[in-house]
This record gives C-alpha cells, sequence and structure tokens, in this order.
C-alpha cells in the first residue's frame, strides 16, 4: 500500500500520521509540494537556510 505523507503547517516535517511529532498539538495536511531529504543538518547549506535543525524529509511548500 502507498503510504501518504502529510506536512506540519508549523515545522514542514513530512509523517505519516495526522500530528506532528515535534508539535504535538499542530494538525498536519496533505496540501504540501515538493520535498527535500535532510540527512546531515549541521553540514547541509540548504537546511541551515531553511533554518532545519533535525535529519528528515521537509516538503518545501505548505498550504
Amino acid at each position: 500500500m502507498k503510504t501518504i505523507y502529510r506536512a506540519c503547517k508549523k515545522c514542514r516535517l513530512l509523517v505519516d500520521a495526522k500530528n506532528c511529532p515535534i508539535h504535538p498539538e499542530e494538525k498536519t495536511t496533505t496540501e504540501w509540494f515538493g520535498f527535500i531529504f535532510v540527512e546531515s543538518p549541521e553540514e547541509s547549506i540548504i537546511a541551515k537556510n531553511s533554518g532545519l535543525l533535525t535529519k528528515g524529509r521537509y516538503a518545501i511548500k505548505v498550504r
């Protein structure tokens, strides 16, 4: 079965749950566009510019 990822509206983390694990009070949405995968945020220029501090998948744009 295909996994449907949902994006946190606050931090843009992609998860398969209805609530974000980092922000449990924040609902997630299926309305997101594009993603980046951050393997090592301390070495990534894109992660630093985007303010991403933890490893994972992140949506580029969330509605």
